[in-house]
Order: structure tokens, then sequence, then C-alpha cells
């Protein structure tokens, strides 16, 4: 009976001591459940420090303001309460400056306006500054129907991008050494709520975001010169997807776009994908593994080479929803070697069951669910599924459907263009985009038939130009 005992221990022992080593091995294929918040949360700020991960108030469905500090041992998967803030907030933003996690305007639950303040954690002490840092000039705008802001630290200095509704930026470095703050250039930056920030090598990014007028979304990347104090829209660069308040971090000289909403309104879809930038290709791409759900409003943090992401809400809601469902506190995390194989990477049996799909069942940037195909219409590796096509979708010496596009300009001049019904679709789809602020304000129409002795002609319409248009069919 002793002996059976004692065999019953040491098994006990074996499978605790055996149990990490699964668990580690989960971590490195595909996304992993983690520990629960201990409190729902969306819009908090973060922070790492020694290989923990802080979560600052934020808003919960029971209160829209929250003072906790929470702290997460990776190591341990567990959660435990640190010393909570001296003020609640949420809408803010943080950076990290070596053991001080610096926390950065938000609401102010009395007065409904921005806080015009940052509040200092110590995470080695576990205590707050006694008194704020004030933010000078201008206020640093909350999220929401106010504004918001982003902040970056780069080495001893916070750069913080701070947005007012739809037409003011604010951008100021601030010295956490001396406590020095100097206004910076925010020329050429659009301003645009619920954006992701990166710096990388003496560049800082910014990018997504809406103008909360019209929902007018942004794509391109904007980068800031430090050294120059500029600000550039790099135009050959855009997100694989519209994005409103995702997570983000940079890691490996790489900006991470994690999730969030394609609007700021309710009625939108989430984002489920994680878009991947990389300065020396100059290019995003979506990594191969998706989010297991699209997620907004939530934060992202580093730890040995995992990236976690912690809270958000599940769910399309207006931004002025200050409030998450009591049931969602899920923690995921991914290794980041795995992380980086972004789609074009992937490869036939390379152990990815299949390729990330949109949430309409669809492959990124594509209309079906077919694989894709090389230029001349075969599977990659495969033999001809069909006759290769033109541009406009129709097999070489196929008859395509036609038709004129006639558009009168409020100057009364009428150009008739003849076109392929995909092209004036094409038109329809900018028009119908551009009157809900969306796109570009001009659109490009090749005139091939009316080119004359060039080798080309493109017209560009101005969409504040046009009174009316018509279409004919052949």
């Amino acid at each position: 009976m002793k002996k059976r005992f004692l065999l019953f221990i040491t098994v006990l022992l074996l499978m605790s001591t055996l149990s990490p080593i699964k668990a580690n091995a989960e971590n490195s294929i595909g996304w992993t459940k983690r520990a629960d918040l201990p409190e729902e949360r969306i819009n908090a700020g973060v922070g790492v420090v020694d290989g923990k991960i802080y979560v600052f108030g934020g808003a919960s469905e029971k209160n829209k303001l929250n003072n906790q500090t929470f702290m997460y041992d990776p190591k341990k998967d567990v959660w435990e309460e640190k010393a909570s803030m001296p003020r609640n907030r949420t809408g803010g933003t943080y950076a990290t400056v070596g053991k001080k996690i610096y926390l950065i305007g938000g609401i102010n639950e009395e007065t409904e306006v921005a806080y015009n303040t940052i509040d200092i954690y110590d995470a080695e002490l576990d205590q707050w500054a006694e008194e704020p840092i004030r933010i000078p000039r201008e206020p640093v705008f909350s999220a929401y129907s106010k504004g918001t802001l982003q902040a970056v630290a780069v080495k001893e200095k916070i750069y913080i991008v701070s947005s007012k509704n739809s037409y003011k930026n604010n951008v100021y470095e601030y010295n956490t050494v001396s406590g020095e703050w100097k206004s910076l250039n925010s020329s050429g930056l659009p301003s645009r709520n619920g954006r992701a920030i990166s710096a990388i090598e003496g560049k800082i990014y910014v990018a997504g975001g809406e103008n909360s007028i019209g929902h007018s979304r942004e794509k391109y990347l904007f980068q800031y010169d430090i050294s120059t104090d500029t600000w550039k829209r790099l135009i050959d660069v855009q997100l694989t997807s519209y994005t409103y308040e995702p997570s983000y971090e940079t890691y490996n000289g790489k900006f991470f776009i994690i999730g969030g909403q394609l609007y700021g309104d309710s009625s939108k879809n989430m984002v489920n994908k994680v878009q991947i930038f990389n300065p020396k290709d100059g290019q995003f791409k979506n990594s191969a593994y998706d989010l297991p759900e699209g997620r907004v409003s939530a934060v992202a943090a580093i730890v040995d080479d995992q990236l976690y992401v912690i809270g958000g809400r599940n769910y399309s809601e207006s931004m002025r929803h200050l409030s998450v469902k009591s049931d969602y506190r899920s923690v995921i995390s991914i290794s980041l070697k795995d992380l980086q194989v972004t789609e074009d990477e992937t490869k036939p049996d390379d152990g990815i069951a299949e390729d990330p799909k949109d949430q309409d069942g669809t492959k990124p940037g594509d209309d079906t669910t077919e694989d894709p195909k090389d230029q001349d219409g075969t599977k990659p590796g495969g033999g001809t599924t069909e006759e290769p096509k033109d541009q406009d979708g129709t097999k070489p010496g196929e008859e395509t459907a036609k038709g004129i596009l006639s558009i009168t300009m409020i100057n009364g001049l009428q150009k008739d263009y003849l076109l392929s019904m995909k092209e004036i679709n094409d038109f329809l789809n900018w028009y119908k985009e551009r009157s809900f602020g969306i796109g570009m304000n001009f659109y490009e129409i090749n005139d091939e038939h009316n080119k004359g002795p060039f080798t080309s002609k493109k017209d560009y319409v101005v969409y504040q130009n046009i009174l009316m248009f018509d279409i004919k069919q052949y």
C-alpha cells in the first residue's frame, strides 16, 4: 500500500514538471490562450518592466473609468493587483522609459474633458509620483469624441502625437531626464483619431485611424524624422486593411498593427488581421496567422519574444460607448517567430493548415475563396486550371461588355469615355466611397480610345467638379 502511494506521488510530480514544457510547445504554433484579466478592460494603458506586463485603468462594463493597476507574470501566467493610479483614466496613452511607465492624458471623470497631465509609475517600487507632470500649451486630447493621442519612447525622450477631431494636431517631445518640453512640427500630418504608433531607427511612424467627420479612413503610413523635425506621407506604403483603434507594438525593427475596427461606429466589422511593416522592404504585409477573433481597443505588449494581446472588445460598437462586456477578459499570445511569417512566405504543407481568410470567407485581397493563381492562370506548383485572362477579366480574344460613361462637369463640359463595364464599375465604387469621404479626391481614367498619336492618355476627374454622369451599356 505504501509503495502504491509513493508511486502515485511520483507520477503527480512528473506531471507537474512536464506540464510547462507542453505549454511552451503550444506557444510555438499559433495563438495561445492565457490567464484572463481580473476585470474586463478597453482603452487601458500598458507597459513592460523586467519581464512583467502592467495594465492601467481603462473602461469596464460597470465603470467608464478605472484607476486599478494589474500586473501579469508571463512565466507564472498569473495576474495580481498593484498600487492604484492617483486618478481614474481611460483613453490616454503610455510610454515606458527604464523602470518607469508614463500614463499620459485620458479622460477626467468629473469634468469629462482631457487630462492635461502625466502620472508616473515606478514599477520597481510599486508606487506613483506624488505630483503629475503638467503638459504645456494645448491639452493632450482624450479618446473618442474629443480626439485621440499616441505616444512612443525613444531612449530618454517621449514623443506624443495628439489629434483633436478632424482639424488639429499637436506633436510634443518630453525629455524625462531634464523635464523639458518641446513643441514639434505637425505640418504634413493629417488629423486622425484611433491611430497606431511606432519608433524605428530615428523615425516615428503613425498609421490607420479615421477622420471623425464623415468617417474618412486612412490607409497611408506617415513618417516623422526626428533629426529634421519633418513629417511626410510614404506614398508607396499602405495598410493592407483599414483599421481604427488597433493595438500595436514594435519588435526587431518592425511595426505590428493588431486588429482594430474598420470604422469608429457600431455598424462595421472587426479586423482580425495582424499587419506588419518592415522599413527595409517598405511594405505592409499580413501575418500568416490571423487573430482568433477581431478585437478593438485592446493593448499589446512583448516579453521574451512573445506578443501578448490583452483585453479590448470583440464586437463592433461606437467608440463613444465607453464600456466592454464583463465576460470578455481575454488575453492571448503568440511567438514572434511565428507571427513574423507573412502570407507570401507560406508554402504548401509548411505546417499551416490553410491560408488565413477574411471574415466573409475570402482570402485577403481577393473576392473569392479559390486558391491563388500565378499570372498564367496556374495554381502554384500545379497544372493549368483555366486560360489566362487580360486585365479586364476576359480571355484573350474574348469580347468584353462595354459601355459609355458620360460625365458632365459643373462648368458644363461633358466628356464621354468608352470603357469596359469593369472600368465603369470601378469608377462607380470610387464615386460612392468618395461621397462618404473615403479615398482619393480625383479619379484616373485611361482614355485609350482618344489617345491619338500618344502611347497612352489619362484623364483625372476631380470629385467636387462632377455635376452628373450617366452610363450606357452595350
